[in-house]
């Protein structure tokens, strides 16, 4: 089978409680939207789990896009950078949940336990090979995938292509286009029937505002946005994945 998901945002346990529950093995493909880090407490743990399964394919997402600023900072400065760090990317990054993602950054890079915790800006206790390799997986993530499934065809990215032109070549679209713009949901961007574009970044329950469980969210057109929200569990978020052979979905929360 395959599997989407998006914006995991460092929600490890329900990552691994969704893996779980739709029985997840090597024979199935999974795909995620990005945004597998900040906010949650355990973004460090999601990439070092994504970067050893051979059938997990992850794109970038506008928090991939933060963190490597900070990675860069983290590697060359060989130390964490704190909140108030004067580098504006630096500080954006924190501003959106960056602070928990170095925490988790220091807690799986120390090299022994009860040493002082990222804030202390300690470079006695940097250890950088983890945290190397996190950088080097998220530099090698594409800005977008595609996928054909019986006679359903999807194209995914983090945030949406507001401007979309199925003649326009992918490459030719602009970071900001993929990352950070916002689709209108009620578009029909293609002329083919059974294809799609398959979008996180949006928080569904942003776009119902019903007050329920936040639920997948399809418009009129062939927009699907996925991202439920699964670190907003006060809004009724929470974490779910589309199997593209049923277009069943499968939810789970805190």
């Amino acid at each position: 089978m395959n599997y989407v998901m998006t914006d995991l945002h460092g929600e490890y346990g329900l990552f691994k409680e969704m893996l779980d529950k739709i029985s997840f093995s090597d024979k199935d493909t999974l795909y995620i939207l990005g945004d597998c880090c900040d906010r949650g407490e355990n973004s460090a743990e999601i990439y070092l789990d994504l970067m050893n399964r051979k059938n997990v394919f992850a794109i970038r997402g506008n928090h991939e896009e933060m963190a490597l600023e900070g990675l860069e900072y983290i590697l060359e400065n060989e130390m964490f950078p704190a909140r108030y760090c004067s580098d504006f990317g630096i500080r954006l990054w924190f501003e959106n949940g960056g602070d928990a993602t170095v925490n988790s950054l220091y807690n799986v890079s120390k090299q022994k336990d009860g040493e002082e915790g990222a804030f202390g800006n300690s470079k006695t206790s940097f250890s950088p090979e983890k945290i190397r390799a996190i950088y080097d997986y998220i530099s090698s993530m594409p800005y977008y995938m595609t996928a054909k499934v019986g006679e359903r065809e999807f194209l995914m990215v983090h945030a949406g292509l507001p401007d979309f032109d199925e003649n326009k070549p992918m490459d030719d679209y602009s970071v900001r286009d993929l990352v950070w713009q916002r689709p209108n949901f009620n578009a029909k961007l293609f002329s083919q029937e059974h294809k799609y574009l398959l979008v996180g970044h949006t928080p569904t329950f942003t776009l119902t505002r019903s007050g329920t469980k936040a639920s997948i969210y399809r418009g009129k057109g062939d927009i699907i946005g996925l991202d439920c929200g699964a670190t907003y569990s006060d809004y009724g978020g929470r974490l779910a994945c589309l199997c593209l052979e049923t277009m069943e979905v499968v939810y789970v929360s805190k």
